[in-house]
Parts: C-alpha cells; structure tokens; sequence
C-alpha cells in the first residue's frame, strides 16, 4: 500500500473511533450525567443529523468544484478539527455543572462544520478506484470504519466506567491525533495527477488491481434508480431513528451492563469488516441491489428480537449482528451512477438520505419517548421497515420492466 494512503487510514481510523467512543456512551452520559430526559436523548442524537443536513450538501458542492488536493484536505481538516473541538469542550464541561442544553448547542454546532469529511473521503476513495473495482473501494473504506468503530466502541466502554471526563480525553486525544496525521502527511496529493491535467506525477494508487469489468451493462444491473436509492435510504433510517438513540438505557432498563453496550457494537464492527468485503465484492459484480435487501432484512431481524426477548443478553447479541455495512452498495450505486466532476453532491445526498432518515425517526420517537414503552418503538420501527421491504421490491421491479422495454 502507497504510504500516503496507510497513512489516511491510520488517520481515519483514529477518527472513528473517537467518534464511536462518543457516540455509543453520549445517552448514557446525557442520562447519568446532566440527568436529562428521554427527549433529551432523543435530540441529542436527532440534531447532529438535521446539523449535518443543513451543510453536507455545500461541502459536497465545494468539493466538486475543486482542482486539487487542497479542496479535499481543508474540508477533510475542517471537519476533523470541528469534532476535535466538539470532544476538547465536553472534557471541559466536565470540569463545572454539567448541562443538557450546552451539551446539545455543542453537538449542533460542531456536526455543522464536521460533516464536510463524509463526502470527501468517500470521493477521494472513489477516484482511487477503477470502474470496476468501486465496491471494493468504499468496501476497503468501510472496513477502517468497522475497526474504528469497533474499537472506539470497547474502549470507550471501559473508559466510560472510570468516568465520563476519562471517556471525553479518550476521544480529545485519538480526534487530535489524527488531525496531526492529515497535516503532516497531506494524504489527498495523491489525487492531484488526476485532478490537474498534465500533471506529472506517478502512476494512479489503486485500492485493488484492475480487473476486468462485468461484460454485461453495468447500470441496466443497477437494481435501483438514484432518486429510488435516496427514498430507500430515507425509510430504512427512518426506522433506525425511532429507537437506536435508546438501545443503550433499553438494555440497561432490561437489568443489563453498560459495558454491553460497547461489547456488541464492538462485536458487530470486527464482523462487520468481514462482510464489507463481501458486499463490495458482490456490488462490483453488478448487483448493489443486495445489499439493499441485506440491509431491510437485517435490521427487520434485529428489531423482532428486540420485539419479542426480555433478556438484555439477547439483545446484545442482536445488536452484534453486522447489518450496517449494507450501505456499500449505496456508496457503489453513487460511485458507478454520477460523473466525477458531480460525485461529490451524489455521495452528499446519500449521506443527507441516511442521517436525515435518522433525525426523522430520532424526533419523533423523541417526542413519545417519556410516554411509552421501548418496546413500542421497536415495534414502530418493524413497520417502517415491512413498508422499506415492500417498496424495495416495487422499485427494483419497476427497473426491470423498465429495462426490458428499452430493449
């Protein structure tokens, strides 16, 4: 591997996993810590997702328009920096009365700036690729994520036991190395030579060999349409919104340990990495749709047990299940369907489909979340996704009777 490029996924992997560390105890901190309410907790998870959605799409823009590294590694920086930030002043509130509301304008504020690193990195990941080896691409790209969540997730569980200051210093000092790493090794140069033409530099870095693409006519494979793929990501976050923001007091309320928590996301994350590979290689071979219907039926499963056990220990084990990678085959419909001078706005918007469908969900079960049970959120959650189920079905039969008129 080009040594710029392990130097970025070191980066990248120091970032997510001050961000896993954060965000697997932020409920648990908000509830033990400020002592807030379930619509706190809510909120604190919904917010950052309308804050992202406000800017992603102008960090998306801006990066389209650039003609060099440089775009990529301020806004990559920018958003490194802002989270920095956002971990450097929950340590410090750490220090006097802690407040819910502070805690909350925090987290807007910061997602704001930081979201820009989204499309960024998954576009610089993109132009790395070649056609036919985009899946692998963003799968190689989900993997560092998977090991940094993981991690971040373990970790900041034991750091969370010695106290919430420990779990903010935790994140503060990962965030901020990785900050030094983008700047010191200027990772997005590696981009330049195809970026500024007639550049020259050495030869393309490629995540994986060039491998001959699928003889058939990839984008009559696709499964889905754009537009279908941003309504599906809508409703299956939609449905994750309504009650991932409370799994952490579910299981707690159950009788069970915190340090569950992080235990299953952490178990979830290493065999997530497993199965990203999988779907990348699946999409590469022109069916995306896959992980599409993986992504629906997964999380249908997760949700029945959750439905249907009383037993905390269960639901750690469902919540292990590595569902989460189905959104390889979003990123490859993204990859494969928008030009590169427009791919930033493409990955953008798929990510403004995701985390919007999150802050959907994650309002209204806010609103209910202090009159009624967990269990009925979940059970809120199971219809969302029978109805993401029924239109998945709809959508890619429509492409194919599509398809075979135009022949």
């Amino acid at each position: 591997m080009q040594a710029k490029l392990a130097w970025f996924n070191l980066g990248y992997f120091l970032f997510v996993f001050a961000r896993s560390a954060i965000t697997s105890y932020l409920p648990l901190s908000l509830l033990s810590f400020t002592h807030a309410s379930l619509l706190a907790v809510g909120l604190s998870f919904a917010f950052p997702c309308i804050a992202q959605i406000s800017t992603m799409f102008l960090f998306g823009a801006a990066l389209d328009r650039g003609k060099s590294s440089r775009v990529y590694q301020g806004i990559v920086f920018v958003g490194y920096a802002a989270l920095t930030v956002e971990y450097v002043l929950f340590y410090i509130m750490t220090l006097d009365s802690p407040n819910a509301v502070i805690y909350l304008v925090v987290l807007i504020s910061c997602n704001m700036i930081g979201v820009g690193y989204i499309p960024a990195v998954r576009k610089f990941m993109s132009i790395l690729a070649t056609e036919a080896t985009q899946g692998n691409a963003q799968a190689t790209l989900g993997i560092f994520e998977s090991v940094g969540l993981s991690t971040g997730a373990l970790l900041g569980g034991v750091f969370f036991l010695a106290g919430t200051a420990s779990l903010f210093a935790l994140a503060m000092v990962t965030s901020g190395a990785s900050l030094i790493i983008l700047v010191l090794t200027r990772p997005f140069t590696l981009i330049d030579h195809l970026l500024l033409p007639g550049k020259s530099e050495p030869a393309p870095v490629r995540v994986r060999p060039e491998v001959r693409a699928p003889a058939r006519d990839i984008k009559a494979n696709i499964g889905i349409s754009f537009s279908q793929l941003l309504a599906y990501l809508i409703i299956l976050n939609v449905a994750l919104g309504l009650f991932f923001p409370y799994f952490a007091p579910f299981v707690i309320s159950a009788g069970g340990a915190s340090i569950l928590v992080g235990l299953s996301l952490a178990i979830s994350c290493l065999a997530g990495t497993v199965v990203y590979r999988l779907l990348g290689r699946i999409s590469d071979r022109a069916h995306p749709f896959f992980a599409m219907y993986y992504g629906v039926f997964g999380y249908l499963a997760v949700f029945l047990v959750f439905a249907f056990s009383r037993d905390p220990v269960v639901y750690a084990i469902a919540w292990a299940l590595p569902v989460y990678p189905y959104f390889v085959g979003a990123s490859y419909i993204v990859a494969r369907v928008t030009p590169e001078k427009l791919r930033g706005r493409g990955f953008s918007l798929a990510a403004i489909a995701q985390v919007g469908g999150q802050a959907a969900g994650a309002v209204i079960s806010a609103l209910f979340a202090d009159s009624v049970s967990y269990h009925d959120l979940v059970l809120a959650g199971i219809v969302v996704l029978l109805g993401g189920f029924l239109f998945l079905v709809s959508a890619t039969a429509w492409q194919k009777i599509k398809a075979r008129h135009a022949r």
